[in-house]
């Protein structure tokens, strides 16, 4: 069973290490106890039995969030814990008063990009090699009702 609650202290290396692992350059690889300290960062975790299996992270700025990654351990992947994070994140936005919220996600990521695509996130444009290894980026944005 998959439980997801709010990112705690007692999360934050677990999380930090699954960012290593899912992101391949280290400016994608967030250390979680640094954004748990942000008062813009939202994030949750997932965890199945005892063992942390994905995070979302998000900044919030205003009325507008940025989502900055949704992680899932490699092994617990096309499970729906993506799935599961990404609703949770809009619902706790909704809540907060947040109207809208726009991402970017590696062209070649068609898995992630299908997601959002599914939760109504609509594709601004792409950005040119924005990635540090030159791959370019997607650009999306949703509005939260």
């Amino acid at each position: 069973m998959i439980t997801i609650r709010q990112l705690g202290e007692a999360d934050t290396d677990s999380a930090t290490d699954l960012g290593r692992r899912a992101f391949p350059a280290p400016a994608e690889q967030p250390d979680l106890r640094y954004e748990l300290a942000r008062s813009i960062a939202r994030t949750w975790v997932a965890y199945e039995d005892d063992r942390l299996v994905g995070y979302v992270l998000g900044w919030v700025a205003a009325d507008e969030a940025q989502l900055m990654s949704i992680a899932v351990e490699p092994g617990a992947r096309d499970r729906g814990i993506g799935k599961a994070l990404l609703a949770r994140f809009l619902r706790e936005l909704a809540a907060e008063g947040v109207t809208s919220v726009v991402l970017e996600v590696r062209k070649g990521n068609a898995s992630a990009r299908t997601l959002y695509e599914r939760f109504g996130f609509e594709r601004l444009g792409e950005r040119t090699a924005y990635y540090a290894d030159g791959e370019d980026g997607v650009t999306y944005k949703r509005a939260i009702a």
